[in-house]
């Protein structure tokens, strides 16, 4: 059995979400593969292809507080997490042939560290039950009906070409556009490979109404494998494309590695080095854009296809 781990993350890359997002809590970091730095969602899938199938998953929210009142949610209670529906499929394995497999994971969430007005609710603990030594906190049921839904998909297409080790890849993500976003697998060897990543575009209190599905990231590979179906150490990047709603609009990254054969750490150090807000001006992350409320010539371009 042959198995991969897929991740898929949003996160915002500044210690609070600003003023248009009410000063709650950010991850402060950049664009990462380490499987332990904090995100507002992180799924995680662990995948097989011998047979196509899910063998686990988690989605999990890193704690939210505000930066103003402290108030904290930590999603210790199953009811507060975030939700997820994730599939594999594909066509049966053969060492000799090709084999395709389609991989779909959608997850939805919502910041519950809203604070209460204390003349009016009594502080409670993580189950939302009265608690003198708890917190003004509104209980997660009212919040949810106030706090617009955090969303992201991602369809990951996958043929390998068993007799000559190679793998084309092809990751479309989508959804709310906010805040980032990246995606990367993960082989048996513990070696990873970057798929996307994402700047925000808009602002978490304009951008997360309703359920939309924004372009966000897009990439199209061809990767060198080993016998074992493992990364090896080369790839061709036909197009990676970074939708946001920057100063520069879309980004078409492969015309940056300048096309041909570049070695799988120079792709992954790329998305890692990327400025995660691209030069965002402080008035894109302070006032309540979203996206229909950008100048024309700053929204995302349609979906890529392929060369």
């Amino acid at each position: 059995m042959t198995t991969f781990i897929l991740y898929t993350r949003s996160f915002h890359p500044k210690s609070n979400f600003g003023l248009a997002g009410f000063l709650f809590r950010g991850d402060n970091r950049g664009f990462s593969d380490n499987e332990n730095v904090t995100s507002r969602i992180r799924h995680k899938v662990v995948f097989s292809i011998d047979p196509p199938n899910v063998i686990k998953y988690s989605c999990e929210s890193d704690p939210s507080m505000n930066a103003v009142t402290g108030t904290t949610e930590n999603y210790t209670n199953p009811a507060h997490k975030p939700t997820s529906a994730q599939s594999v499929s594909g066509t049966p394995y053969a060492k000799t042939g090709m084999q395709s497999v389609h991989v779909h994971i959608e997850y939805g969430g919502q910041n519950l560290a809203i604070p209460s007005i204390p003349l009016l609710y009594s502080k409670i603990n993580d189950n939302d039950q009265p608690d003198p030594n708890g917190q003004y906190r509104l209980p997660a049921d009212q919040a949810k009906q106030i706090v617009p839904v955090l969303r992201a998909y991602h369809d990951l297409a996958l043929t390998f070409e068993h007799l000559s080790d190679k793998a084309s890849v092809k990751s479309n993500v989508y959804g709310s556009g906010f805040p980032n976003c990246e995606s990367f697998l993960i082989d048996e060897a513990q070696k990873s490979l970057f798929l996307g990543t994402h700047v925000r575009f808009g602002s978490a209190s304009g951008q997360l109404w309703g359920n939309p599905r924004n372009a966000m990231s897009h990439a199209f590979l061809r990767v060198d494998m080993t016998p074992e179906c493992k990364f090896g150490s080369t790839l061709i990047c036909y197009q990676s494309m970074d939708y946001h709603n920057g100063i520069s609009g879309t980004s078409h990254f492969e015309e940056t590695l300048g096309g041909g054969a570049i070695s799988i750490e120079k792709w992954n150090s790329f998305h890692r080095n990327r400025d995660p807000s691209d030069g965002m001006s402080w008035l894109r992350d302070n006032v309540p854009f979203g996206r229909g409320l950008l100048p024309t010539s700053e929204k995302s371009m349609p979906p890529a296809t392929d060369p």
